[in-house]
């Protein structure tokens, strides 16, 4: 989708925000973050539509509807119209739409199409549609290619689309393409000012003990902004009381919908229990909605375990957007050091530790790529939001706050008796007994300071010079930097993963409630051998004090990351770097920035030390300040 330009995007929401006697402006766009415009990209004509069948507004009138629309010479013919039924009849051998109740013709102006309709029209039960028309004659402009406002939502009745080429029949398209329409209705009537509804209620996964909340979805009815809701919550036969003030208040608008946590105090009985929560209070009024109440369970357990998502990024030295997946793992590793977890697999450098694409973990159809837990395809960088905007966080932090089936937790050290290997152990605490666990652990090596010169470590960048990127974090080493980057310094690298995808029988199918279940397995260093070209054949591990290991909890029937954690890899007793003689001292200290730039002092953040002794032996640490 095409954003929209900032004029009108403003303008749009003073429209959605205005507010007079009694009337609202209802529309399906209000719980989406993102607008843009969407089209078939042909010259044709356009039908589109939205029923409002909500039942707060049977009774209230229909009066007006706009949309943000192209001022285009290509696009004409415009109306805008109410309908009982999306009907279309055959005329000069075409179909064409016949609305039933009022069709007005609409002229665009300063970017929107909108129109007043002669007599208001009463909502009954069933819903009415209202929609707009119009003829594209010439796809030369973008404009006239993509000429629908959108919003990123779904919501079967927020848009319906009929077209002369395209889609010859009335079709509901939002489910495809997960967009609804930017119509927006002005519906008169009596309205409250402090109404809020509960479109769906969270179960909440609590400790035994311990506060927790619940996500609840909270729609303002109202006619003014929502600050703060009182609310009454039962738990089996226990009832108690809270509030809760937004951060940002949810907006006057109909409809207008915020996803919040509502905090909920300790239970000490484990199990599931009945869970039903009301809002009895708005901005401290009563509150005047009649469907405010919403019920779920109440899920009490021992304890519960830490989370721990992992994004799976898939890159390569050749190519020229991989630069934001780079930086995009090394901002998360800033602010989530003990939690996020990343594995960089790379294809085609002198990093490539697999024979093909095929042995990825997931199916990858293109560079930059990543997945997040293998079930969620994602951006390294952008995560599920706007491109050119960091946003792995949200995506990251939305798994994050789901609740895993057991903590994970690994340690991991070079064998005492052979400096090859190293030993893992894998354990893991269940909060609830299961019987039919159906689970895996899976293993990756993975490596940090991975740097080089020459072929296949040289990064490729598209973003010098884009400046809309210099705001973004990290990416300004690229957007300043020149077209090719040498000597970068290349952390959370998989070495070594063949057993990636899970180890058959690594967890039993029977599990008791916090009981640890343990695994032991075993990684040969010189498993990590490169497959890219001239370095085919040679050992990619650098430094061995930079090597960590990360065991993925997956469900097997899925293939889901349902947890994980990560190791460093400790020396043995064979006392490997680190240990040398009495009269080994320390030569030089170097410290790099997260981008692998040289700087004089550690900074905020990650940092990198590259240490060198008087016996020739270097030491690189990841330091987090």
């Amino acid at each position: 989708m095409k954003k929209i330009g900032t004029t009108l995007a403003m303008l749009f929401m003073v429209m959605i925000c205005a507010m007079a006697g009694n009337e609202v402006k209802y529309s399906f766009a209000s719980a989406a973050e993102q607008t843009g415009w969407w089209g078939t990209q042909k010259a044709e004509s356009y039908d589109v539509a939205v029923r409002i069948a909500d039942p707060f507004l049977v009774g209230k009138q229909v009066k007006g509807v706009s949309v943000p629309f192209p001022m285009s010479a290509d696009i004409t013919d415009c109306k805008m119209w109410m309908s009982k039924a999306l009907t279309l009849a055959t005329v000069d051998g075409k179909k064409q739409n016949v609305p039933d109740i009022e069709s007005v013709e609409a002229v665009p102006a300063d970017g929107v199409l909108a129109v007043t309709f002669s007599s208001p029209y009463t909502i009954p039960e069933e819903g009415v549609y209202v929609g707009y028309s119009f003829n594209v004659s010439s796809v030369e402009s973008a404009d006239a290619m993509i000429p629908l406002a959108c919003a990123g939502s779904v919501n079967e009745d927020g848009f319906y689309i009929h077209s002369s080429r395209t889609y010859r029949n009335w079709v509901s398209k939002s489910e495809a393409l997960g967009l609804v329409s930017m119509m927006e209705v002005v519906i008169a009537g009596e309205f409250a000012d402090y109404s809020v509804g509960i479109s769906s209620l969270g179960v909440c996964k609590a400790a035994a003990g311990l506060e927790s909340t619940v996500k609840a979805t909270l729609v303002n009815y109202g006619s003014v902004a929502v600050s703060s809701v009182d609310y009454d919550y039962t738990v089996g036969s226990v009832t108690k009381s809270g509030k809760y003030d937004l951060d940002q208040p949810i907006d006057a608008v109909f409809g207008k919908v915020c996803v919040v946590d509502l905090p909920l105090e300790a239970i000490d009985v484990n199990g599931v229990n009945p869970l039903k929560l009301t809002i009895t209070k708005v901005n401290g009024n009563a509150n005047e909605n009649e469907i405010a109440s919403a019920e779920s369970e109440y899920q009490v357990f021992s304890f519960i375990p830490v989370r721990r998502p992992v994004v799976e990024e898939y890159t390569g030295t050749w190519c020229g957007y991989c630069p934001r997946g780079f930086a995009g793992l090394e901002e998360m590793n800033r602010l989530y050091p003990d939690r996020f977890i990343g594995i960089s697999y790379h294809d085609g450098d002198a990093m490539q530790v697999v024979s093909s694409s095929s042995e990825f973990p997931s199916y990858i159809n293109g560079y930059p790529a990543a997945w997040l837990d293998r079930v969620a395809e994602t951006d390294a960088y952008c995560g599920d939001g706007s491109y050119g905007v960091f946003g792995i966080d949200k995506a990251w932090m939305a798994r994050a706050s789901e609740m895993a089936p057991a903590d994970v937790d690994v340690k991991a050290e070079f064998n005492a008796d052979n400096d090859k290997l190293i030993d893992v152990t894998t354990s893991l605490m269940f909060p609830i007994s299961i019987d039919n666990a159906n689970y895996l652990i899976g293993y990756a090596l993975v490596a940090d300071d991975m740097t080089g010169e020459g072929d296949g470590w040289i990064q490729s960048n598209y973003y010098s010079g884009q400046t809309s990127w210099s705001d973004q974090p990290g990416m300004d080493i690229f957007v300043e930097g020149g077209s090719a980057i040498a000597g970068l310094h290349f952390n959370d690298v998989a070495v070594i993963v063949k057993d990636v995808k899970g180890v058959d029988g690594s967890v039993p199918a029977s599990v008791e409630e916090q009981v640890a279940v343990s695994h032991s397995y075993q990684f040969d260093t010189d498993d990590a051998v490169c497959q890219y070209n001239a370095y085919a054949g040679q050992n990619v591990i650098q430094n061995r004090n930079n090597l960590s290991v990360v065991a993925l909890l997956i469900d097997a029937a899925t293939g889901e990351i349902v947890n994980a954690n990560k190791a460093h890899v400790a020396n043995g007793t064979s006392g490997i770097s680190g240990v040398g003689s009495a009269d080994r001292k320390v030569v030089s200290v170097t410290c790099y920035d997260s981008m692998g730039r040289s700087i004089s002092s550690a900074a905020n953040g990650v940092n990198i030390k590259k240490v060198v002794f008087s016996d020739g032996t270097v030491k690189t640490v990841k330091v987090v300040k």
